[in-house]
C-alpha cells in the first residue's frame, strides 16, 4: 500500500469511527486537544497523524489504535496470526515499526504490539511522551532502551519489563547500537 493510500484509509477509518460514536469534528478536537483543522486533514488524507494523536484519538472513541482499523483488514480470524501476516500500523515516527500480534477478536480485550525501533528512535512527537489508556506491560524482546514515564527514566535490556498505568506519559528511545524490539500488552480500562 502506497503512502497516500494508508493516509486516505487512515482517514476514511477515523472518519467512519467518529461519525459512529456521534461526535462532530469539534466535539472531537476539544476531548483530544487537537485541532479540528488537523483532524479534518486526517480524514481527507492530507497529513500522517502521528502515533501520539492517535491514541489520543482511539482513546476519545474508547477503543484501540488496532481496534481503529480492524473493519478495513481483511486477515482471517484465524487463531494463529504468522509474523508475516500480522497487522501494521503504518510508520507514524520515522524509525519505528509497528505490528499487532493479536486478532481484532482478541483486541477488544488485550491488544499485544511489537514495536521495533531502528538506531536512535522514539516514540512520540518530537521525543514528547504520549499517553494511551488502559494498564500495560513493556517487555524488551531485544537491545537496548531508555524508558520514560512520568518524570522517571528506566534503561531497560532484553529480558527487562516496565509495568505502567497507560495514563502516564510515557516513552521509549532505542539507545542500543543495533534495532531494539519491545512488545506492549496493553489490557484497555473500559468505563
Amino acid at each position: 500500500m502506497t503512502g497516500k493510500a494508508m493516509k486516505l484509509m487512515i482517514g476514511t477509518v477515523l472518519k467512519h469511527n467518529r461519525e459512529q460514536c456521534g461526535y462532530n469534528l469539534k466535539n472531537l478536537a476539544d476531548k483530544t486537544g487537537l485541532s479540528s483543522s488537523y483532524i479534518s486533514q486526517i480524514e481527507h488524507g492530507k497529513v500522517s497523524p502521528s502515533l501520539s494523536s492517535l491514541v489520543k484519538i482511539a482513546d476519545v472513541l474508547g477503543t484501540t489504535i488496532q481496534g481503529l482499523f480492524e473493519e478495513v483488514s481483511s486477515q482471517n480470524e484465524r487463531p494463529v496470526i504468522r509474523k508475516d501476516d500480522r497487522r501494521l500500523a503504518s510508520s507514524l515516527d520515522e524509525g519505528i515499526h509497528i505490528s499487532f500480534a493479536t486478532n481484532s477478536v482478541l483486541s477488544k480485550i488485550m491488544e499485544v504490539a511489537v514495536v521495533k525501533l531502528e538506531v536512535g528512535a522514539q516514540t512520540g512527537d518530537n521525543a514528547a511522551s504520549y499517553k494511551r489508556f488502559g494498564s500495560q506491560v513493556m517487555y524488551v524482546t531485544k537491545g537496548k532502551v531508555e524508558a520514560r514515564l512520568k518524570s522517571e527514566t528506566f534503561i531497560l535490556e532484553k529480558g527487562d519489563s516496565l509495568n505502567m498505568n497507560s495514563d502516564d506519559p510515557h516513552s521509549v528511545k532505542n539507545i542500543h547500537t543495533n534495532e531494539s524490539e519491545v512488545i506492549f500488552f496493553v489490557v484497555p480500562h473500559h468505563s
